[in-house]
């Protein structure tokens, strides 16, 4: 078992060694593209050490995690969500991504036809969607065959796949995952 020293000296050995590699690369990179590149660096870290700090505080993971994201999503759009808000509105984001939705599942839904035995239903509205299998077993296996072919993927109550892409996927990405599910339950013999 670690020590609390221990657990410090490999922290300071882990840091030492980031900051090292942020060195080396300064030196091999140049002065500006350094300084970008660190930049970069500090400024991604904020929100997750925003949602650990406010975890340690307030001893509530959830809302910590959700103001990290929300940080988060801060830095991305500049500051300026009312700009981000009416970029999405007024640009077809959503609509795109409601359209990308419905081709999704109905891709899963064909997806779901070759394997009545394996799957219960499909179920989702917009990006978010979800397929029921019939066996509890199956969803773990289903989520390690699907990371094999590098989709990543997840299951929930231990039949449930579920889906939540990013609202700009493109159906071609959609059609890369529902490639992936259908082809693990084969492999699986189901």
């Amino acid at each position: 078992m670690r020590t609390p020293r221990t657990r410090r000296v490999l922290t300071l050995a882990l840091a030492g060694a980031a900051c090292l590699a942020l060195t080396l690369t300064a030196f091999a990179a140049g002065g500006e593209a350094a300084v970008s590149g660190m930049y970069a660096t500090f400024w991604a870290l904020v929100p997750p050490v925003v949602a650990i700090v406010l975890a340690l505080i307030t001893k509530e993971a959830y809302s910590s995690l959700f103001i990290g994201v929300l940080v988060g999503a801060l830095f991305q759009c500049g500051f300026a969500p009312v700009d981000t808000l009416d970029t999405m509105l007024n640009e077809g984001v959503m609509d795109q991504a409601a359209k990308t939705g419905e081709h999704f599942r109905a891709e899963l839904r064909k997806m779901a036809e070759n394997h009545p035995g394996a799957v219960k239903e499909v179920r989702g509205l917009g990006m978010i969607n979800g397929v029921e299998l019939t066996d509890n077993e199956i969803g773990p296996k289903v989520v390690d065959k699907c990371f094999e072919q590098d989709v990543l993927i997840n299951c929930t109550a231990g039949n449930v796949l579920r889906f939540i892409p990013p609202l700009i996927a493109s159906e071609a990405e959609c059609d890369i995952v529902v490639a992936a599910v259908d082809k693990a339950p084969t492999e699986l013999g189901k």
